[in-house]
């Protein structure tokens, strides 16, 4: 990859190729530390600079692969798909026990106005025996 009005840089020596060409293979990736060090000196990082990224990502491990990122995406999902799932369940249950309240608290208001009404019609009639009403 050459940028233009940058002047082609130098190769390397062919010992720091030999030592900067290694292939390195984690799992599915294979990173070529040689053209990564080439590339970065043609985006105009120092010769010295860019061997030593291009060495330092070479001897990095664990790198993740797209499959792992999919294996990873697919646990992810599976996951939120299960938390969903307990959540409305969850939500389900409250709003039994919310229905279940109000239907208690719906009893309650009628017995309770049953009784002021029996309370007035008693008070009422013991009015009437007194002849308060006339």
């Amino acid at each position: 990859m050459r940028h233009a009005g940058r002047p082609p840089v130098a190769p390397l020596a062919p010992a720091a190729q030999v030592a900067y060409s290694r292939r390195v293979d984690v799992d599915d990736i294979a990173f070529d530390a040689l053209a990564t060090s080439q590339e970065l000196r043609e985006a105009g990082v120092e010769n010295r600079q860019a061997e030593a990224i291009a060495a330092a990502a070479a001897g990095r491990e664990g790198l993740a692969t797209k499959a792992d990122l999919d294996v990873l995406g697919a646990r992810v999902d599976a996951g939120l798909a299960s938390m969903r799932s307990d959540l409305n369940s969850g939500l389900a249950g409250l709003r039994a026990d919310i229905a279940a309240s109000a239907a208690r608290i719906y009893r309650a208001l009628w017995v309770q106005g049953a009784g002021v009404v029996a309370v007035m019609t008693g008070l009422v009639s013991i009015a009437a025996i007194l002849g308060m009403f006339g």
